[in-house]
């Protein structure tokens, strides 16, 4: 996204720059999480077993540990 492009989203929405960058960061790695797609580093460490981003709630804890 173009400065310009920023500046007058931000006007427009009422937002400061930083607030409109940090949404489309946030946008870009949704959209790369929900895609499945994984970094060279994640794939080694997923292909020795130390790498999993599952997570489990507090609820599904204690009831394994029961």
């Amino acid at each position: 996204m173009t400065e310009q492009r920023r500046q007058n989203l931000a006007q427009e929405l009422g937002l400061n720059e930083s607030q409109i960058k940090i949404w489309f960061q946030n946008k870009r790695a949704k959209i790369k999480k929900a895609s499945g797609a994984k970094n060279s580093l994640a794939l080694h460490l997923m292909a020795q077993g130390l790498y999993n981003h599952a997570t489990v709630s507090s609820k599904d804890e204690k009831s394994d540990s029961d």
